[in-house]
């Protein structure tokens, strides 16, 4: 029998951070698509996946979880492109090492390894 000892603590907190920095980083949109009030308390960070797709798509509101979009603002992917910005830089910074070079191998005693293509 395998056993599974994944790191789910270092994962939340990177999925965390990532969305903190979205939310950071998209946050004059998303004001002023949803207002003010889109998030109005820290548990509620998950929804700006939802608002952030929202944004590039004319679904006005999903469900009751999520603030319907203001009247008059237009679809636009722009949310959407800052959004991958932000995953690209933290990409970029090391952040998706944390699964190939420690969580895989300890975890599961996988090893992951990448040609780089110049």
């Amino acid at each position: 029998m395998v056993e599974i000892s994944f790191d789910y603590l270092r994962l939340h907190r990177q999925c965390w951070r990532l969305l903190r920095a979205v939310k950071d980083h998209c946050r004059d949109d998303l004001i002023r698509i949803y207002g003010p009030e889109y998030l109005e308390k820290e548990s509620q960070l998950p929804f700006v996946v939802g608002y952030v797709l929202m944004t590039a798509t004319p679904t006005k509101q999903i469900g009751d979880l999520l603030r319907a979009r203001l009247p008059g603002v237009q679809v636009t992917s722009k949310v959407l492109e800052d959004a991958k910005y932000v995953i690209e830089e933290m990409v970029d910074s090391g952040a998706g090492a944390l699964v190939i070079e420690q969580i895989l191998p300890r975890a599961l005693d996988l090893r992951i390894e990448f040609e780089i293509e110049q």
